[in-house]
């Protein structure tokens, strides 16, 4: 990393992107892994006698046994300071996190001093923000299950944070209150975008684990570049389902990625996390071919690459395939085309299962 940059962990409302660049909108930012903090947990506390921005107490760590999931942010050294501006009731420390392969990283984290009110109820909006950016993230299921197992205080005024952070999701439409049978009130999210620009071409393959997805139309990702890839150090592409590598993007100023827009609901969410275990859900601004944008979960390959770049025939004949079915361009689709593959032989159960329902 340079000496330019530093890491950030954010462990609430900082795991979800659209959050953390509120303050920042132009500001450099990396989403590197999902990291744990051993040692310290979450709850939610205040300091200040007022609600706040977020009309209930915020989240911070304390010292215990247990262990603190959150993001790992690669940001500029120039933007330290609104990132401290931004949590001026909380103390800077640094702290030392771990990725699922056992990598470490040194991070700026902020934790609140002395409390006059511990264990608080967070206000709806502000734990539904911090449940977003979880998942976006891929946080763990089982530490998301325990983030939505904190009761909120049923705040259900006028926010201006909340509502700024979700126009920049494009979700405001979608949002509404409700009361539960129960009595407590709880946020519904009805659907999110997805962009997909390899085998989730394919409208078959997608609805093998998520059914609820909607075809919109195609769009263009700029400044990432399509490839194949492998990014797992401890196994070989031939070991893996489909046989070979499989559809990544990097980071390209100078290229641009087309695939498909999807609308799905999002209890559909987990499985397609699931289904994209290899990947770090990111979130992306796409444009359609009439010029207007969208923002949209998609997903980059874990790992560092390993310079494997073979898919198999199987699998690049389904990405073509959706590739073809979507109307992508048709340049784009020979660009597909001419990637070579491994001349795998050997049976791709999920290729088979494919093929026969679109027979």
């Amino acid at each position: 990393m340079s000496e330019e940059k530093f890491y950030h962990f954010g462990y609430a409302s900082n795991m979800l992107k659209e959050r953390l660049l509120v303050d920042r909108p132009n500001a450099y930012k990396k989403f590197v892994c999902v990291a744990k903090l051993q040692g310290y947990k979450l709850t939610f506390d205040r300091i200040w006698p007022l609600p706040g921005d977020w009309h209930g107490p915020c989240a911070t760590i304390r010292p215990d046994p247990g262990v603190t999931w959150g993001v790992v942010w690669e940001l500029e050294k120039g933007d330290k300071d609104a990132l401290k501006n931004q949590e001026c009731k909380l103390n800077d420390i640094d702290v030392i996190v771990e990725d699922q392969f056992g990598n470490k990283y040194t991070c700026l984290v902020f934790e609140m001093g002395g409390s006059d009110h511990p264990g608080e109820r967070p206000s709806p909006q502000y734990k539904d923000i911090i449940i977003r950016g979880a998942r976006q993230s891929g946080i763990p299921e089982d530490y998301i299950t325990v983030l939505e197992s904190f009761e909120d205080n049923g705040y259900d005024g006028p926010h201006a944070l909340y509502s700024q952070v979700l126009e920049s999701l494009g979700h405001q439409a979608f949002v509404t209150l409700y009361i539960s049978s129960i009595g407590s009130r709880k946020l519904s999210m009805r659907t999110f975008l997805y962009f997909a620009f390899g085998s989730n071409l394919l409208k078959e393959r997608l609805h093998i684990e998520n059914p609820s997805a909607i075809f919109k139309g195609i769009a263009k990702l700029q400044g990432y570049k399509f490839l194949f890839s492998w990014g797992n150090q401890d196994s070989s592409p031939e070991e893996a389902c489909w046989k070979g590598c499989a559809a990544n993007i990097t980071e390209d100023p100078s290229s641009h990625v087309w695939g498909s827009l999807w609308e799905l609901k999002d209890e559909d969410r987990p499985s397609l996390d699931r289904q994209e275990w290899g990947y770090n859900p990111i979130t992306v601004t796409v444009c359609d071919d009439k010029g207007a944008t969208y923002t949209c979960l998609t997903y980059q390959m874990k790992g560092e690459p390993t310079g494997e770049t073979l898919p198999s025939p199987q699998y690049k004949d389904i990405v073509i395939r959706g590739a073809k079915q979507s109307m992508l361009p048709p340049e784009y689709i020979k660009f597909i085309e001419s990637f070579p593959d491994n001349k795998n032989t050997t049976p791709v159960d999920i290729y088979d299962h494919i093929v026969k329902s679109l027979t």
